[in-house]
């Protein structure tokens, strides 16, 4: 199953962006879209860490046993053997591609063209008729 329309996602990452989100995973995207299908909205992510036009990067977040987030990795490369401590709880753990998942950060690029646009928009709202 997949997605037809895109448009609600593309609005919540402009809300994200704006509000300067530090990271978000495909679960809060598809809530905050009101999108059923968190596979398709993670696909549409994933999609937009191109490196041409993307407008996201992509990082693997493990988890430690204590369900802490922890550390980062890039994605599409394989974890690191051996134990980590987790940087909260100081646990030790070893990493495991089944503790983990993906999260999104913006580029800064991005996040400077939108909070432009908004600026242009809020300006716009201003200006005498």
């Amino acid at each position: 199953m997949g997605l037809n329309d895109f448009s609600n996602i593309d609005r919540v990452l402009e809300e994200l962006a704006l509000k300067d989100e530090y990271r978000f995973n495909a679960y809060q995207v598809a809530s905050l879209s009101n999108e059923i299908d968190v596979d398709s909205v993670n696909e549409y992510l994933l999609y937009k860490t191109h490196p041409k036009f993307g407008i996201l990067e992509a990082k693997i977040e493990t988890i430690c046993p204590e369900n802490h987030p922890d550390k980062h990795f890039d994605f599409g490369e394989a974890l690191p053997d051996g134990e980590v401590e987790c940087r909260i709880c100081d646990e030790s753990y070893t990493l495991n591609p089944y503790n983990s998942h993906i999260v999104f950060y913006f580029k800064d690029k991005y996040k400077k063209e939108v909070k432009k646009k908004a600026l242009k928009s809020s300006k716009k709202l201003l200006v005498p008729i």
